[in-house]
């Protein structure tokens, strides 16, 4: 199995992310605008903010958080070009948050796919399910090419329809 650092070393030979992080313990009393009780961590300008409510969490679930949100620093110049069950599924998929896997017939007929938003409670069990099956179909490599490319958005109208 491998270990955090190789696994941020990986994702940033992926996406060719270079840029320092930093890491940040931060309370929600600390964030300007309020979070909804679910974020544990979140991700903005270089740095991984964690709330101090996922320290009492096990070691490999603050390890997938970080993981989670070191991939949206290394894909936020792509985000753009990635619908938003995308961007959070690749987080969950390159993370290893499996947890999320289910029917994606079941999820997909309580979800509309073309107005998914942090509201929806089952956005994150939709991006996990929808990455894992493009990795499925195409591979890893081949969706972060097409991430990188901007050409997701194609494959994604293809299957949403």
């Amino acid at each position: 199995m491998k270990g955090i650092g190789d696994k941020i070393k990986h994702i940033r030979d992926m996406f060719d992310y270079r840029d320092s992080i930093n890491i940040t313990v931060t309370s929600q009393n600390e964030i300007k605008n309020p979070l909804p009780d679910w974020v544990v961590a979140f991700a903005y300008d270089n740095t991984i903010y964690i709330l101090d409510k996922l320290l009492d969490a096990p070691v490999h679930y603050q390890q997938e958080i970080i993981i989670h949100e070191f991939v949206h620093l290394a894909t936020e110049r792509y985000k753009k070009n990635m619908p938003l069950c995308l961007y959070e599924g690749v987080a969950m998929y390159l993370a290893d948050q499996k947890e999320k896997l289910v029917d994606i017939i079941e999820v997909s007929e309580q979800i509309d796919l073309n107005n998914v938003d942090y509201s929806n409670p089952l956005l994150y069990v939709y991006s996990f399910n929808i990455t894992y099956m493009l990795v499925q179909k195409y591979s890893l490599s081949i969706l972060v090419e097409l991430i990188k490319n901007g050409c997701i958005k194609k494959i994604y109208n293809y299957i949403s329809k």
